[in-house]
């Protein structure tokens, strides 16, 4: 059975304290006779109960603490330990999204120069002019930091 901290001290007490003023009443009913010794001894017995209870409650309470503060250190180290680990994940992140980006560049370049390629003919090859202005709209293209450019035939 698991019961949580603060059942077992009440169920603890419960019991001590049944047991304790059973035991201890029949105990002195057998040792004196004198109903004046009884009570003061009833006094007494009442402050050692007090003075036990209050013992084993300190020690309970304290090994639930010591547990508890334990456990809260362990879970500092470990929230320590996940942002790393989160840290580590969002430079990651930004990592991929780098490299996402520029493959997706390099995926456009390739496909500009794939059309660039699908798109000479035989005509178009042959008419240097018309191959030369393909080649430059297309070179434009890949540069994405150009504006314009320039083709020079030197003969």
């Amino acid at each position: 059975m698991n019961l949580k901290e603060e059942n077992k001290i009440i169920l603890i007490y419960l019991i001590l304290g049944g047991v304790w003023i059973y035991f201890s009443d029949k105990a002195l009913l057998l040792l004196f006779d004198d109903s004046r010794v009884i009570s003061e001894i009833q006094t007494y017995k009442g402050w050692i109960f007090v003075m036990f209870t209050g013992l084993i409650f300190y020690i309970l309470i304290k090994s639930y603490f010591t547990k508890i503060r334990k456990a809260k250190k362990e879970l500092k180290i470990k929230n320590q330990v996940l942002s790393e680990y989160n840290i580590e994940l969002k430079q990651g992140n930004r990592s991929l999204k780098r490299s996402y980006h520029d493959l997706s560049e390099q995926t456009e370049d390739l496909k500009i120069m794939i059309d660039f390629i699908n798109n000479i003919n035989k005509e178009k090859f042959l008419k240097e002019d018309k191959f030369l202005s393909l080649l430059l709209r297309t070179a434009v293209k890949l540069i994405s930091k150009s504006d314009y450019g320039s083709i020079y035939k030197i003969r």
